[in-house]
């Protein structure tokens, strides 16, 4: 399914068909496609870079698509790696650095439905997390 041009988030890159790959949702997914874009919060001659995830219902693009600034999906995308670090290699880590502020990770409800969804489904985010990795190793950093 084609992202649309014509709405509010003006999408530059994009990534189409994402429901084939969409980890436990692969061919059943209301997710479309990612891109990254002009946010559709900022007015027309201001430029500010966002990514939307696309999610259509099977008739329409759905409100239920969202949009969030590039370091906000870093952000989460680190604490999500940091997270399970901790469930697969046992580590007992509470603390992450993001932009040289340490936070303290709060364990807000019990994590055992978490562990046994990241055991269960190991394999699968290892495959994800390998391409994270391979992209984040030919950044250069």
């Amino acid at each position: 399914m084609e992202i649309p041009m014509n709405l509010s988030h003006k999408p530059i890159y994009s990534i189409e068909g994402y429901s084939k790959v969409d980890g436990e949702y692969k061919n059943k997914s209301d997710v479309q496609g990612f891109s990254i874009g002009k946010a559709q919060w900022v007015k027309d001659d201001e430029f500010s870079p966002s990514i939307k995830i696309w999610r259509h219902d099977g008739n329409q693009w759905s409100p239920q698509s969202e949009e969030t600034t590039l370091t906000r999906a870093i952000d989460a995308t680190t604490l999500i790696v940091h997270i399970l670090n901790n469930i697969i290699y046992n580590t007992d880590d509470t603390k992450i650095l993001l932009e040289n502020e340490i936070f303290n990770i709060n364990t807000k409800a019990s994590n055992e439905k978490l562990v046994e969804y990241v055991q269960k489904n190991k394999r699968m985010i290892v495959n994800h997390l390998r391409s994270l990795k391979k992209e984040i190793d030919t950044f250069g950093m």
